[in-house]
């Protein structure tokens, strides 16, 4: 009996299922469909014209996407363009004004503040939508389509979304490329030149000298080449110097493809034009002068100590097998690695190394194994020095810390030395590997990370509970 019962219930459920999936889902589709200002499928649309008072835009859609034909022939911003598309399709009416509208000033439609014509692929035109004024109440405003006397109330969002200006629609991309393609870079200014080659999965310096550089800045100044963008035009500027483009604060180039295309950015003055700070900025083989935000030069203007590797000491992370701890005060250590146990599914991979302090009944492996991971990507934030002739004003000649690597067959890879030097109020770290030639600022906090004495490694030994005394 439970189980027919349970039968009916669940046809039941399928039943009203299929009742609103068949039934009320396309009702609903055709209800807001005939709610609907203009009905189109966007992806249908080959041509926008937004007409204003004072100009007109056009906008024109190719096997290469959308582009601005009138009042200037470029590439649009194809998001923007597809958007404005949608917002008219999706435009719905809320109501429809009763009776003929003969006075059509009330509504602002005698003189519309856009109107917004839309063409298809099969080369049907829809009916030209008058935009009006907003309504005074309930977040709406009116419209008209052409040949058509009743005016209707669509969402303010809809008039407020039409009121488009030619920056509005264009593409705001300045340089454009991806960062696999490029091959090297160039950074001139009045003061220094810098080349960059890619080398490898890595970049390097070739000029002034020939040095190693810090990858994460490299891709940091790519990206932010990249991701400029133009806020506003200046298609037909007059005298560059009104920009800062005649002398150039600073150039950008980036060589990109097999064919090795070179595509260059100027970077100019920075004035204040409406309560806010503009950069001037314009590429080298265009004579349109674009404005862009401020931060942009901040994250363009690299140097050459930005740009190099500040690793204090690269190695083999996988070769490392033992690391010796030598203070300052007198105390020193040795962690040895040690491999995992045996996984019992084969499927899990190779056991887990894990780290012990030599000579410890316990160990905190994962504190340890983190010190380790902190040398391996120690870097400055700076470099203090090249080739110092005095290693004490830095705290390196008699170091705080020293760090000894050493491979698993005994054979050493590098030595780090560490120090901290002045007062609490003004406390500096510094870092070099030993037998090098450069001194590097670190963060304090990294220094802290690596000021580990024994006893921050080792598991602590619980005390001995004092014996039971026997009752008398």
């Amino acid at each position: 009996m439970k189980f027919r019962n349970t039968l009916a219930v669940a046809a039941l459920f399928l039943a009203l299922v299929g009742y609103l999936y068949f039934v009320e889902k396309p009702r609903e589709h055709q209800a807001t469909e005939e709610k609907k200002l203009l009905r189109f499928n966007p992806d249908d649309v080959a041509e926008v014209t937004l007409t204003y008072p004072d100009r007109q835009m056009v906008l024109k859609k190719t096997a290469g996407g959308w582009h601005l034909q009138k009042p200037i022939e470029v590439e649009a911003d194809q998001t923007a363009v597809s958007n404005l598309v949608r917002a008219v399709a999706d435009a719905e009416v809320k109501r429809t004004l009763e009776g003929d509208a003969k006075s059509l000033d009330v509504y602002g439609l005698d003189k519309p503040e856009s109107i917004v014509a839309v063409a298809l692929k099969d080369g049907t035109k829809l009916p030209p939508v008058r935009v009006g004024k907003a309504a005074p109440v309930g977040f709406s405003a009116y419209v008209q389509l052409e040949g058509q006397n009743e005016v209707k109330i669509v969402p303010s969002v809809f008039q407020t979304g039409m009121k488009r200006e030619v920056k509005d629609l264009r593409n705001k991309t300045i340089i454009d490329f991806q960062d696999a393609d490029v091959q090297a870079i160039e950074i001139t200014t009045a003061q220094s030149a810098i080349e960059l080659a890619r080398d490898g999965e890595g970049w390097k310096i070739q000029k002034p000298s020939v040095v190693k550089a810090d990858p994460s800045e490299v891709n940091a100044l790519l990206s932010s080449l990249r991701a400029t963008r133009a806020e506003d035009f200046v298609d037909e500027p007059g005298a560059l110097a009104e920009y800062g483009l005649d002398q150039p604060r600073e150039k950008v180039a980036v060589v990109v493809g097999a064919d090795k295309t070179r595509k260059e950015l100027w970077l100019g003055a920075e004035k204040a034009k409406d309560s806010k700070n503009t950069l001037y900025v314009k590429r080298a083989d265009s004579p349109t002068v674009y404005a862009v935000g401020s931060w942009t030069w901040n994250g363009l203007n690299k140097n050459l100590a930005a740009l190099r590797d500040k690793t204090v000491l690269s190695f083999d992370l996988t070769n490392l097998g033992v690391l010796e701890v030598t203070r300052r005060d007198g105390e020193s250590y040795r962690v040895v690695k040690e491999a995992g146990a045996p996984s019992v599914t084969p499927q899990a991979g190779p056991p887990a190394a894990t780290w012990k302090v030599e000579g410890a009944k316990g160990s905190k492996s994962t504190q340890i194994a983190d010190l380790v991971a902190d040398l391996h990507g120690l870097k400055g934030y700076e470099i203090a020095a090249e080739k110092p002739g005095d290693l004490g004003q830095y705290g390196l000649a008699q170091p705080d810390l020293t760090f000894s690597l050493i491979d698993a067959t005994g054979k050493p890879l590098g030595r780090v030395l560490a120090s901290q030097v002045g007062a609490e109020s003004s406390v500096n770290a510094y870092a070099m590997a030993e037998g090098g030639d450069v001194v590097f600022h670190l963060r304090p906090y990294l220094y802290s990370h690596l000021d580990k004495k024994k006893q921050d490694l080792v598991e602590a030994t619980a005390a001995p509970s004092p014996s039971a005394t026997a009752a008398p």
